[in-house]
């Protein structure tokens, strides 16, 4: 008790001193004052020495802002806003040694690869960025639902559910580099692949990749990704499914540990297969996310709008439609045990056809799923993840109605 009394009394003297110093010093001395003892309170490390940085920053103490804002990150090392100041004030004042130890330690944290880009910007002012990030994942799993959505065309007549164990192999990679002799610009990729084979049904085997690449810029609080896309789909013993087109990005640090995602797509599909090539159409969206980080967590939320225009209604039906999507979810950590990952989705589709010749009531969709995962890393690199996932889709029209469940457990690699 003792030596929190003297503790109070030195801060207390440091801030009436300091407020003589600046004009904005009255509301640092009284928001680190609140802050102090708050913190003697309740304990609340991030929040004290948040408060404290600020206050250094605004009195022009820029290498007590810096430890402070280190304070933060060994209590919270995901804080964004902690971050993305000590990247600044680093590359301010040319502290590269510190600079590359934050961007390390940033290899192994649980931020987004769009947070990691723009504090990578931060960090990289004086250097060329190059960066790849590789993942790879061997799933075993159990599908109760294959053949999902699939009825007979001739009859309109939905087909009994074929249930099957699976395995699936995945593989995704980003690439990032930095043109430093152009300020702000950089080449930038992504490329996905996934396969599955099913034990008990291999008419539903799955064949999909997909790759974009474009122009990206990025500043202290914003990346612009300007990508081509490209992607291919082989299922249902055929070469489904083409698909290519347009799908820029925009991401912002809106400053609290707050990030912001706009995504736009404009993508034209091209069926191969005979049956459903006059259904050919253009994928028109527009998503809009927001993620909110608490130290190591997150939470987020996502909203998105669909158009389908197809080139033709027959012999396909069901192809002109609006879809919207609403996304939430967190990711918590267990601390010392596993990560757990909510994740929950509703769509709502209206189409423009009619469920058939005489009735004049428009197909309505309504579908929900959630999906649960536990991740532990096994060895630095290597994770083991279980999830399970649950989805039900109920329509007017009631070949469309069905529910799955998948299980799978796997192992990831991270490179």
């Amino acid at each position: 008790m003792y030596k929190k009394r003297q503790i109070g009394k030195i801060v207390w003297l440091f801030l009436i001193l300091l407020s003589y110093v600046n004009a904005d010093a009255e509301i640092c001395k009284k928001g680190s004052t609140y802050f102090l003892t708050h913190f003697l309170k309740v304990k609340n490390p991030e929040k004290f020495n948040m408060q404290w940085a600020e206050c250094e920053l605004k009195l022009g103490n820029e290498d007590a802002a810096i430890s402070a804002y280190e304070r933060v990150l060994i209590y919270y090392p995901n804080n964004l806003e902690a971050v993305t100041a000590l990247a600044r004030l680093y590359s301010k004042n040319h502290m590269n040694f510190e600079s590359e130890k934050l961007k390390q330690s940033l290899d192994n944290s649980r931020l987004t690869p769009q947070q990691r880009q723009v504090v990578s910007k931060l960090l990289d002012n004086e250097k060329t960025l190059i960066s790849t990030r590789l993942s790879a994942t061997l799933n075993y799993g159990y599908d109760d639902n294959l053949n999902f959505g699939i009825y007979v065309p001739q009859f309109g007549k939905k087909l009994n559910n074929i249930e099957s164990s699976f395995n699936s192999f995945s593989f995704n990679g980003n690439h990032i580099n930095e043109l430093d002799e152009v300020g702000g610009f950089s080449l930038q990729g992504n490329w996905n692949f996934y396969v599955q084979n099913n034990k008990n049904a291999h008419y539903y085997d799955v064949l999909y990749g997909s790759v974009d690449a474009g122009v990206g810029y990025g500043t202290s609080t914003m990346l612009l990704y300007l990508p081509l896309v490209y992607r291919h789909m082989e299922t249902l013993d055929t070469y489904l499914y083409e698909q290519y087109g347009i799908a820029p990005r925009l991401t912002l640090v809106l400053g609290k540990s707050l990030l912001m995602n706009v995504d736009l797509k404009y993508l034209r599909k091209r069926y191969i297969d005979n049956f459903r090539k006059d259904g050919d159409d253009t994928l028109s969206n527009l998503a809009v996310g927001l993620y909110q980080f608490y130290g190591k967590n997150y939470i987020y939320a996502q909203a998105k709008y669909n158009h389908f225009n197809a080139d033709s209604i027959t012999p396909v039906p069901f192809v002109n439609y609006n879809y919207f999507q609403f996304f939430a979810g967190a990711s918590y950590e267990l601390e010392g045990i596993a990560i757990l990952d909510v994740n929950y989705q509703y769509g709502k589709g209206h189409y423009q056809d009619h469920i058939n010749n005489i009735s004049n009531i428009e197909r309505s969709d309504d579908f929900n799923q959630i999906n649960v995962s536990v991740q532990r890393e096994l060895i630095n690199k290597l994770t083991i993840i279980t999830s399970y996932n649950y989805t039900n889709n109920n329509s007017n029209y009631q070949t469309a109605s069905y529910s799955k469940q998948i299980l799978t457990i796997g192992v990831q690699y991270n490179y």
